[in-house]
């Protein structure tokens, strides 16, 4: 049965008492506070993962359609388990320019046959990691707030706090693809953009995107979440032992119900 704040009650050999130290409404913001946290990093990490803007490469034009013409440098995009699909196509205008233009789709790599390094492989397997264990504790931690007790909330904090600080370093390692092939002077890469049309200068080694970027943000916020999931850990533990307390004499309290 749930007491309020500042009752006493009688159970057995034990009194429970129920202290008016720490308000609910600080209670409910500590443990709310690492879901918020764990929530951000999930879908930072959903985005990061699973698009194809983590690493960008910048092509620098050595020829153009017109050669009076000004290209500006065009962007490319590749991901962990996707990349852009680029088509190039050359234009000219009335004052006699041109150049060429991209257009672009996000695709899978299975049609490229692109040999995937470990540390790509690797890279793909702590993506996934992330997304299935964060989403585990993300479950436990909304089942709990919406049907335990706080005996239930402090436990899962606990759990879920060593999960989140496990979470965070996958969701670091996942940026081990940027030493891998996909990022490290990739001949692959060039076949597949290679194009007869099309003269550029394909540069060694890529830059962070979005993707990547929406990684690091995501460990963050792994990181933050188990922390506070640990700190309300233990401010609840020590709440509960602060509140339990054993006596010889029970019939000196007096139950809250009459008998």
């Amino acid at each position: 049965m749930a007491k309020n704040h500042g009752e006493t009650s009688y159970q057995g050999d034990d009194v429970v008492v129920y202290d008016e130290d720490v308000p609910i409404s600080r209670e409910l913001c500590r443990s709310a506070l690492p879901s918020v946290f764990a929530v951000i990093a999930f879908f930072l990490a959903w985005i990061g993962s699973l698009g194809c803007e983590f690493v960008q490469f910048t092509l620098l034009p050595t020829t153009n359609y017109n050669n009076n013409a000004t290209q500006n440098p065009i962007t490319v995009h590749f991901g962990i388990w996707y990349r852009q699909s680029v088509e190039f196509y050359n234009y000219s205008d009335s004052n006699g320019g041109g150049g060429y233009y991209k257009v672009s789709t996000c695709t899978g790599y299975s049609d490229d046959n692109i040999n995937i390094d470990p540390s790509w492989m690797a890279a793909r397997a702590f993506s996934i990691l992330v997304l299935i264990l964060g989403g585990i504790a993300l479950l436990l931690a909304l089942a709990t707030c919406c049907c335990a007790n706080h005996v239930h909330v402090t436990n899962i904090n606990r759990f879920n706090g060593g999960i989140y600080l496990l979470v965070t370093l996958f969701q670091g390692l996942t940026l081990i693809i940027l030493s891998s092939k996909l990022c490290q002077n990739n001949d692959d890469i060039r076949q597949v953009m290679g194009q007869e049309n099309v003269m550029y200068s394909f540069p060694d080694e890529c830059n962070l995107s979005e993707g990547a970027k929406c990684i690091i943000s995501a460990t963050a916020f792994w990181f933050l979440a188990g922390i506070l999931s640990c700190t309300s850990f233990r401010a609840g533990r020590k709440k509960m032992e602060a509140s339990l307390v054993n006596t010889d004499t029970p019939s000196s309290v007096e139950p809250l119900l009459p008998s």
